[in-house]
């Protein structure tokens, strides 16, 4: 990947949409708004209608078909297709920990942003299996390699490392994954308390930030 962390602050029209999103679906509103700066960029970087994955949360066609998300490029469609994703494969991934008798610890304990931002990117499947690799050490081959695109290049030479074991390669992921994707949350936190600030204070701040980039770039 390239810094998961480094994505555009979210604009106020888009905000309200996701808080509305958030409010009448009772979901989190600060995940919402980091599934949608990790995959478009906030909508800068939604892509053509000749991307396999385009809109504001980077859906192919078959997801959504599946989501019912007949309109990629609408960021209120999108999100609630996100959510019946989420709730779906949330089910799913805990059925597949029960058929193969494995304990959900590790993917409980990431953030849900993260828990969300994996089912997302890899599937049911795919984040079931990332558990089952960690207490089992069988995930392994082309699966591991394309585990890469989603680490920086310290975390990844960790990765490759062919002392470390599968287990401990997985398990390593995972948690890179939860503290690459933690500056996004602090970023989306900041966007938020931003947004919500009342208008007259936000142009002070909104101004006083303008100066110091001024006098920064005269220096």
């Amino acid at each position: 990947m390239g810094n998961i962390s480094a994505r555009l602050p979210i604009e106020e029209d888009d905000y309200k949409i996701l808080k509305q999103v958030s409010l009448e679906k009772n979901y989190p509103l600060k995940d919402l708004m980091v599934i949608y700066a990790l995959e478009s960029n906030s909508g800068f970087h939604e892509g053509t209608k000749d991307s396999t994955f385009k809109g504001p949360f980077q859906f192919d066609d078959d997801t959504a078909s599946e989501f019912k998300l007949h309109d990629v490029w609408d960021l209120k469609k999108s999100a609630e297709a996100h959510i019946r994703l989420v709730d779906k494969r949330t089910k799913s991934v805990k059925n597949y920990l029960q058929n193969n008798n494995i304990s959900s610890d590790l993917l409980d304990s990431l953030d849900t942003s993260t828990f969300n931002y994996l089912l997302h990117n890899q599937g049911a499947w795919g984040t079931a299996r990332l558990e089952i690799g960690a207490k089992k050490g069988v995930y392994k081959g082309a699966a591991r390699r394309k585990m890469l695109a989603n680490l920086t290049d310290e975390q990844q030479e960790h990765f490759k490392d062919p002392k470390v074991s599968i287990s401990d390669a997985t398990e390593y992921f995972i948690k890179s994954i939860d503290s690459n994707l933690a500056d996004t949350r602090n970023m989306v936190s900041a966007n938020s308390m931003h947004l919500e600030m009342p208008p007259m204070k936000r142009a002070v701040m909104d101004s006083a930030a303008i100066d110091t980039f001024l006098t920064r770039e005269s220096q």
